[in-house]
């Protein structure tokens, strides 16, 4: 059973903020803090663009642009040298390290996992994420790392969900099949269309708003088939709650 991250176990805004937005000014702020040169009146407003256009890239083409290599892309186009990669490395694993704080666990989350795992469920992880240090220290500290056999994060296998080979990479870790699992996540199209490609039977995880079909007395519905397309069906549900009662039940 695979699990997306990022708003479906836990939640970290300032997370996302720092990924897709300003990324580029912290490092600048910890390269200058520890004496590397950073010219005065540089373009920060630049750096965002030049950030914003990488992640673009990133999303088009489903091909991770690491947090570091970004960088290395980046700083030289304002006007900064290149920091040696330990450098770089101690910067990134400070300012994301202040982020650790602001991870909130979904309720039920670890629960879940727990009890999923309990029950014999092989268990991956499967996310999208710039800097997996982030991620796998957020797991340690929530002391659910032991439980996944598998943790795949794009940042350290260079393929992005909705691509297939993170998911399927993750399987195979598991020795499981594609057609005996199941991906959990909040994303449409990175999570449900993306493990659908791979043979998995999506769980969508998604709030009841917006939703014009009544909910189940579990709150568990099956959509439609994907539109266009012969994928299966995800199975949807309005919250996390919702898919641990769904997800409990279907390995009992």
């Amino acid at each position: 059973m695979l699990f997306d991250f990022g708003g479906t176990l836990a939640v970290c805004q300032a997370w996302m903020d720092l990924e897709l937005g300003s990324l580029v000014d912290a490092v600048l702020e910890g390269l200058a803090a520890r004496g590397w040169p950073v010219p005065v009146g540089i373009d920060r407003q630049r750096g965002r663009a030049l950030l914003a256009h990488l992640r673009e890239v990133a999303r088009a083409t489903w091909m991770e642009c690491p947090a570091p290599r970004c960088l290395e892309a980046i700083l030289p186009l304002l006007g900064v040298a290149s920091p040696p990669a330990s450098l770089l490395e101690r910067v990134l694993d400070e300012i994301y390290g202040k982020l650790l704080p602001e991870v909130r666990w979904v309720a039920g989350s670890r629960h879940l996992l727990a009890s999923l795992a309990e029950a014999g469920v092989a268990l991956g992880l499967v996310s999208n994420a710039a800097y997996a240090p982030f991620l796998r220290r957020a797991l340690a500290e929530a002391e659910v790392a032991h439980l996944f056999g598998a943790v795949i994060i794009s940042a350290e296998t260079v393929w992005r969900k909705p691509h297939p080979a993170p998911f399927l990479r993750a399987l195979a870790r598991l020795g499981v099949a594609a057609g005996q699992a199941c991906h959990v996540g909040d994303h449409f199209h990175q999570d449900v269309v993306g493990a659908a490609r791979a043979g998995i039977r999506p769980v969508w995880v998604r709030g009841a708003s917006g939703v014009a079909d009544a909910w189940s007395g579990t709150g568990v519905r099956a959509a439609s088939p994907l539109p266009g397309s012969s994928l299966p069906a995800p199975v949807v549900v309005p919250d996390l709650s919702a898919a641990a009662a769904y997800l409990l039940e279907a390995v009992r």
